[in-house]
């Protein structure tokens, strides 16, 4: 897959960031060993590749959490979120 950040995305009616490039992206998931999505659970269960292991680096309680601080102090937020996502991380591959 390439690289997001730099293809063009529009908002989605709803929220959501619709990426047309991103949607007709196709792949052959057998090439691969695992697929990890690092979605909070319920972001999962929304929505998922067919076939992916939920490993997330933020739990809904934490992704809450980050939420309602970014919409007080986005720098705070983000240090915040990171720190945990790391925590998190580590304890994924320990």
């Amino acid at each position: 897959l390439t690289n997001s950040s730099k293809m063009p995305s529009k908002k989605h009616p709803h929220g959501k960031v619709s990426n047309p490039v991103l949607r007709s992206v196709t792949w052959d998931p057998s090439q691969y060993s695992a697929v990890i999505d690092v979605r909070s659970p319920s972001e999962f269960q929304l929505d998922r590749i067919p076939g992916a292991v939920n490993c997330p680096v933020l739990n809904d309680e934490e992704r809450a959490l980050v939420g309602t601080m970014y919409k007080r102090n986005p720098f705070e937020a983000r240090k915040t979120g990171a720190s945990i996502v790391s925590r998190n991380i580590a304890n994924i591959i320990e």
